[in-house]
């Protein structure tokens, strides 16, 4: 599962992209406050990976069929969660970086 914290942080990432305009005419302070922003958010979807990959690596299955594939319903979820995360980690990464070359 995606955590809250994350989808929220998009939305607030996405609504501060919104309001500023032209990233280029902001001020040096609202840059460096976007940019601390995307890196706190980067950092968030590391650690989010980071669980999702564990439940991967971690499935045991079961004796009992029903429980081995609720098991398996679970993987598939992580999986996907995965890479959401993955791609999500991709676009913000590369959002820090154009944020300091721009500086």
């Amino acid at each position: 599962m995606i955590p809250s914290s994350i989808t929220t942080g998009v939305s607030n990432l996405n609504a501060a992209l919104a309001a500023m305009g032209s990233f280029l005419s902001a001020s040096v302070t609202i840059r460096h406050a976007l940019l601390q922003q995307a890196a706190t958010l980067a950092t968030a979807i590391d650690a989010a990976e980071k669980s999702a990959a564990g439940a991967l690596d971690t499935f045991q299955g079961s004796v009992m069929p029903g429980d081995t594939v609720n098991g398996l319903l679970a993987l598939l979820t992580s999986a996907q969660d995965e890479q959401t995360l993955s791609d999500l980690r991709g676009v913000i990464g590369r959002m820090v970086l154009n944020i300091e070359v721009t500086g």
